[in-house]
């Protein structure tokens, strides 16, 4: 037994878990003398005794070694396993960005430190130090290299060798092994965290190089912490060499996006039971996140051209449906690369999961879950514009987010509120960011949902867009929200909203009109100020919407008095008299909707694309409309659009329903005449005076503004016989 007690240099609770087992019983006598007094106290004498208790120490483990080299004492000391432990919260720490004085001076030195400590990273890594280094140096030795698997996509695909390792690289190997474990020790904690990560890449890359980290025992080397982030890495990274059945279940997977889709002829070449396997390791807590990682490898270096496996879009599904029941389980990181919502810098990624899991994820989870989990993603795929200049002669072609994309992505943002409010309704869409916590809003910082008057704007956007047509008053009061915020004192703000309420005109003439018209009867000076900058301003028109065709035609036939109207651009040439085509480019034109038995179609207040006009005296035009309907195929039903014409004040059109073989989907077997009382208009989206571009008369037939119909097939010969009924 040692000559001294040593002092205890750790709390008391520190080894607690530990069984000391053989010690004699002795006597315990009371250390704690009338007056002692407690080491590290602030006052005077603190740094002499701070030495002196050093000096103590060293001496005490001085002599308890010499004790136990010549085996002094009856008693043996008794072998223990030793866990190391470190705080990383020093004695005399303190919390970063507290409110107080220096709380300005504290941030810069932490931001200037914070760069300081990447670029010496950089630096260190760059001369070979480091756990990255380390890393570059291990794959090298074992031959990991990168082929070109399709120049087209430029899909780079890893390739790890499956040679056997010579001693000397064996050797090698350890003693790196043993460095990039020893960073896992350092104080530094952006260090131990990418030495961390390295472990975890390394041993799903290669089984070998997982073979000699286990061989190293990374779990006496790899310190346990008690910071949350740090424990979790500290775990992954101990999981990822130690969980070896979940390494042996994705083997054959990851050889699956090398193998040409031809040859899985609809067969899984998957062992037998192994999907399971696959399955249940993401549902257990414990290893989900490896199985996630093996799957986010796949995914990325699967080729963008090739169909994945079907084992893989099955996958997807079940990690959607997981992270919905149990998002505790879930490394989210991963399941943001692995899920639906594109980046901005990557809008070509592959997604395996669609879009509408995510919507499920979002009606099930709490939102302030949601929002925690995804933050990262909802930055990403709804960015909000940086400019600080909001002025609009300086805005330029800067958009935010909803004017720079299509209509797909502003349906996508109306179905993720719907889907996080149960609700459809304007009001509580725009009054959801109000209901979040505080940390949930720093957490959407950069998104459309950090500033409200971005988020107005965009909610005002997307349901003006997915709904054909509101009633004027309904239109007026969900703009006023906007407009009230020209009112703000503060200079950026009104600029700010002033330049959205012109970005909001352009829309569509109906938004313009009901802005203007609220915006007067809210303030004079407001209307005086979008009616000024909707002048003076070169705004471009801010949407591609993909409700309406590219083109239309229409065919002239022998003995009909009516045109035929569709999108086929090569229609059946029996007894075509003529073909006309109409440019529906650049969105100049849009649907509303009108619903017969309610109110019948009335032409006032709008520009209706003019189809022809009638032949009976006088004449009446006749309006481009359509119907949707539901086409069979495969007896399958999906919706499917025909093109008629309507009169002013009419209550119903009349269409014809194309019927195909069910064998063949490209034969039409017969048209049916059939009517309808709701259908869709094609009306100009702008008024003609805002077109930029000069008509010239005579070349366009039946205009109406900037678009009309031109010729492109006339019938080479006409026979006098065929012709006989025209002046009959």
């Amino acid at each position: 037994m040692p000559l001294f007690s040593r002092r205890q240099k750790q709390p008391p609770d520190t080894h607690s878990n530990i069984k000391v087992v053989g010690l004699s019983r002795i006597d315990t006598v009371s250390t704690i003398d009338s007056l002692a007094t407690i080491d590290n106290q602030p006052g005077a004498g603190r740094t002499v005794g701070l030495l002196l208790t050093y000096l103590g120490s060293e001496l005490e483990d001085a002599i308890n070694q010499r004790a136990g080299r010549l085996r002094d004492g009856s008693n043996a000391l008794v072998q223990l396993a030793r866990v190391d432990t470190i705080s990383t919260i020093d004695s005399d720490a303190t919390i970063d960005d507290q409110p107080g004085a220096g709380r300005t001076v504290g941030r810069f030195l932490g931001s200037v430190g914070v760069k300081l400590e990447n670029a010496m990273n950089k630096k260190a890594e760059r001369a070979g130090l480091g756990p990255k280094a380390i890393a570059d140096e291990i794959c090298r030795i074992c031959g990991h290299r990168e082929i070109l698997l399709n120049s087209f996509s430029h899909v780079h695909l890893p390739v790890a060798p499956g040679r056997k390792l010579n001693e000397s690289e064996t050797k090698m190997l350890q003693k790196l092994c043993r460095r990039l474990i020893q960073y896992g020790r350092s104080h530094v904690k952006s260090i131990q965290l990418i030495a961390l990560g390295e472990i975890i890449e390394l041993s799903i890359k290669d089984p070998r190089i997982r073979t000699i980290l286990a061989e190293c025992n990374p779990s006496h080397f790899i310190t346990r912490y008690y910071e949350p982030d740090l424990l979790s890495a500290t775990v992954k990274a101990l999981g990822s060499i130690e969980f070896s059945d979940v390494h042996r279940v994705w083997v054959p997977v990851l050889t699956l996006f090398i193998t040409p889709w031809r040859k899985f002829s609809g067969v899984y070449d998957l062992p037998k039971g192994s999907e399971e396997a696959i399955l249940e390791s993401l549902r257990d807590p414990s290893t989900s996140f490896l199985s996630a990682r093996y799957f986010q490898r796949v995914v990325e270096n699967a080729n963008p051209n090739m169909a994945l496996h079907p084992f893989l879009g099955k996958f997807g599904l079940h990690y959607a449906m997981v992270a919905s029941q149990n998002p505790c389980c879930i490394e989210w990181s991963t399941f943001y690369v692995c899920g639906p919502f594109p980046s901005n810098t990557d809008r070509l990624r592959r997604g395996t999961m669609p879009v509408s899991l995510i919507f499920d994820m979002a009606a099930n989870l709490d939102p302030e879950v949601f929002i925690r989990h995804l933050s990262s993603s909802l930055v990403d795929t709804f960015p909000a514009f940086v400019n600080n200049n909001f002025g609009v002669e300086n805005f330029g072609d800067i958009l935010p987010w909803l004017s720079s994309h299509g209509i797909t992505e502003i349906r996508m943002l109306y179905n993720l509120l719907s889907s996080l409010t149960n609700s459809t309704d304007y009001w509580t869409h725009l009054s959801f960011i109000d209901r979040l916590s505080c940390e949930a809003k720093r957490s959407l910082k950069g998104s459309i949902f950090a500033n409200k008057i971005i988020y107005t704007y965009c909610v005002l956007i997307c349901h003006t867009i997915t709904t054909s047509l509101i009633e004027e008053n309904t239109l007026s009061d969900m703009c006023t929200p906007l407009l009230s915020f020209m009112k703000s004192d503060c200079i950026e703000e009104h600029s700010l909203a002033t330049t959205l309420a012109v970005k909001f005109c352009t829309t569509n003439r109906y938004c313009k009109l009901v802005t203007l018209r609220t915006a007067n009867r809210l303030s004079a000076n407001d209307h005086t100020t979008i009616s000024h900058n909707l002048t003076s301003a070169n705004i471009t028109k801010p949407f591609t919407s993909s409700v309406t065709p590219r083109a239309l035609y229409r065919v002239s036939r022998l003995n009909f008095k009516a045109f035929d109207i569709s999108t086929d651009s090569r229609p059946s040439r029996n007894g075509v008299v003529c073909v006309d085509k109409m440019n529906l480019d650049n969105d100049v034109a849009a649907f509303i909707t009108v619903d017969g038995d309610e109110k019948p179609f009335c032409a006032t207040g709008h520009y209706p694309i003019s189809a022809f006009h009638s032949d009976e005296e006088p004449s009446t035009p006749c309006y481009i409309a359509r119907v949707k309907y539901k086409r069979e195929n495969y007896r399958t039903f999906y919706d499917a659009h025909a093109y008629t014409h309507v009169e002013d004040g009419a209550s119903f059109v009349t269409y014809g329903r194309e019927v195909y073989d069910d064998f063949d989907f490209q034969r039409l077997v017969t048209t049916t005449e059939e009517r309808s009382s709701k259908f869709e208009v094609l009306v100009l989206r702008y008024d003609p005076v805002d077109y930029r571009s000069k008509l010239r008369d005579g070349e366009l037939k039946d205009p109406t503004g900037p678009l009309g119909w031109r010729n492109v097939y006339t019938a080479p010969e006409m026979y006098f016989a065929d012709c006989l009924d025209w002046f009959s």
